[in-house]
């Protein structure tokens, strides 16, 4: 009975501890300063728009999407490509976390034939410096 009452105990302990610090780090973010931008290079910019389809009158739609490198990159650019070949006025951003320009994500966004603009930035290891700097 004493060491179930002692996992409880501790258990609880464990909880109360995990809820004091989400609730101390609450706020916290509007304090912090993001200067990615400085960081950010652009890869490939295409403000043709190859398709063929009537624009006139119909306001630009700019998609931003936020990528980083993995398996599954290739496969989920090339679907969302796709589904927006749709949209007749629409301006897609890449915004790509990477070190360089990734070579797959241009030869992949030129065969899609809109108007589109690559972008990498080291943004992850700009965050971890940075939150790792606030935290200690």
């Amino acid at each position: 009975m004493l060491p179930l009452k002692n996992m409880f105990l501790l258990t609880v302990g464990m909880m109360l501890l995990v809820l004091y610090f989400v609730w101390a780090s609450q706020g916290t973010e509007v304090a912090r300063k993001f200067a990615h931008q400085e960081n950010s290079f652009i890869c490939h910019v295409s403000l043709e728009d190859a398709r063929g389809k009537e624009t006139e009158g119909l306001p630009k739609i700019y998609f931003v999407t936020p990528t980083y490198p993995r398996r599954e990159q290739a496969a989920e650019l090339t679907r969302l490509g796709q589904t927006l070949m749709h949209v007749p006025d629409i301006h897609w951003i890449v915004a790509d976390d990477n070190r360089s320009c990734n070579a797959m994500v241009a030869k992949l966004l030129k065969k899609f034939g809109f108007e589109k603009c690559h972008r990498f930035a080291i943004l992850y290891e700009y965050l971890v410096q940075n939150l790792l700097d606030d935290i200690f």
